[in-house]
């Protein structure tokens, strides 16, 4: 049985489709058994400034008002602009939660050293606990913290 030109023409076409195809599937398979299995993503440190936040604090020790200004010390697998992008989408939440735990404090409960290191992990435990798949807050920077 003879072939015409075209006939061999589609054979030529379909055996040069099917080394593609492979090529391409096994490039795909190098580089999914090439990968470690459960290696973690390198992880960036990074510092997110919050800005100066106002809140009202309990009354009864005569302070009324308490300035802060902070930054956070971040843990991500995110770097460069998917970094700065991730972190302006959080920033709202995290001032929220930072201002949500600090109103109504007693300043004179927080004014210490140890009162600042407590509550710097209670901030911690709260942000990290409000669930950011991106980021896990590892620290607190006051670079501001007066009452009034």
């Amino acid at each position: 049985m003879r072939t015409t030109p075209a006939e061999r023409g589609a054979a030529k076409l379909g055996l040069a489709a099917a080394a593609v195809s492979l090529a391409v599937a096994a490039a795909a398979a190098g580089a999914l058994l090439g990968r470690p299995r459960g290696a973690e993503p390198k992880l960036h440190h990074a510092v997110v400034p919050l800005g100066t936040l106002v809140v009202n604090l309990d009354p009864s020790d005569g302070f009324r008002y308490l300035k802060v200004t902070l930054a956070l010390r971040v843990q991500t697998p995110l770097a460069g602009e998917r970094l700065k992008e991730a972190a302006s989408e959080e920033k709202f939440r995290w001032q929220d939660t930072v201002v949500r735990h600090l109103t109504g404090q007693r300043y004179s409960e927080i004014r210490s050293p140890q009162g600042r290191r407590r509550l710097e992990r209670e901030l911690v435990e709260r942000l990290n606990g409000e669930g950011s798949r991106e980021f896990q807050v590892e620290g607190v920077y006051f670079s501001e913290f007066v009452a009034q």
